[in-house]
């Protein structure tokens, strides 16, 4: 039996040696979620059918037809299913990546992707959603800390997409995955607080006092347009909730902490936040029970809105 798992061992590793040497060729890969892309493959395959045609005139006639026809249409199908956006303010995405959170803020040419985690492929969700508004750079990575349902398709995503600059929790600096993504970008270890501008967005990042663990460890994020501020807490607990409410304005979104867990948004932290619209990234059918009923409970006595993905699927929303 160990001569046979000896041999097969080494099988093994072959094949994927192979499957790792091609996976680094360039487009060894490729996201059709834009119209476009889809379309260029279908002109092309068209093309190589004309050329097997070839020398059949009756066919090749009509073939050429329909390249031609497939080539005008193309431009104007594709800015159908994708039309170009026409609202102001900042578009925010929370994207549906089952058990975990991922979300996009974009305004202008300014991309911001907070945490790309969870049990849905959330690299493969992240690119494709990128890919198809036609977004090629993210301007910033911010990463609230190291749990895989916050961070484990971001290696991933910035080795696919061009990201600038990624911000990650200075008390996780010897998190593996935070070492080989500083390898990446230009990384930034957050040690205390600090404020970015990108476009119209601006971006406050809060830190905590180290904790015992990477919740504990976590960034607080915030983004501004004017006088709508959306909140996001990542799985910072209750306790130490109290810590960020002196340093927070009242805002108009807020995703929950935590998926809506009971350890997470609290009254006091509600209390100040006050938000309208409240989104809560979670799997369907999580053995966590995420989102509490108490937590629920706390938002619908509010009066806010609730939106939730395991229900409805990714969220979008504009602060104008």
């Amino acid at each position: 039996a160990k001569g046979v798992a000896f041999l097969l061992n080494h099988l093994v590793d072959f094949v994927i040696g192979i499957i790792k040497t091609i996976s680094k060729i360039p487009f060894s890969e490729v996201f059709a979620g834009d119209a476009i892309t889809i379309l260029a493959v279908c002109f092309f395959c068209l093309v190589a059918i004309f050329a097997i045609l070839a020398g059949k005139k009756k066919l090749r006639r009509g073939f050429v037809a329909l390249i031609v026809l497939v080539a005008v249409i193309s431009f104007p199908v594709a800015n159908l299913l994708f039309p170009q956006e026409k609202r102001e303010g900042v578009r925010f995405d929370v994207l549906d990546v089952g058990q975990g959170q991922c979300i996009v803020a974009t305004e202008g040419d300014s991309c911001v992707v907070i945490d790309c985690g969870g049990d849905k492929e959330a690299e493969h969700i992240a690119i494709s959603h990128l890919l198809k508004r036609r977004i090629s750079d993210i301007d910033a990575l911010i990463l609230t800390h190291a749990h895989a349902d916050h961070a484990n398709g971001a290696l991933y995503l910035a080795d696919t997409i061009n990201t600038k600059a990624i911000y990650m929790p200075a008390s996780d600096k010897d998190n593996a995955t935070f070492i080989k993504l500083s390898e990446m970008g230009d990384e930034v270890f957050v040690e205390e607080d600090m404020k970015l501008s990108l476009s119209d967005m601006q971006i406050s990042i809060l830190t905590l006092p180290e904790g015992k663990d990477e919740n504990e460890n976590g960034l607080v994020v915030v983004i501004s347009d004017g006088e709508y501020d959306l909140l996001i807490t990542g799985d910072i607990p209750s306790e130490l909730e109290e810590l960020i409410v002196p340093r927070i304005p009242d805002c108009e979104s807020f995703v929950l902490g935590h998926h809506g867990s009971k350890t997470s948004s609290s009254q006091e932290l509600i209390n100040k936040v006050l938000p309208e619209l409240c989104l809560i990234s979670v799997g369907e059918g999580n053995s966590y029970g995420h989102p509490s009923s108490d937590t629920i409970a706390r938002i619908e006595k509010l009066g806010a809105e609730i939106h939730r993905t395991d229900i409805e699927g990714s969220l979008t929303f504009y602060s104008r």
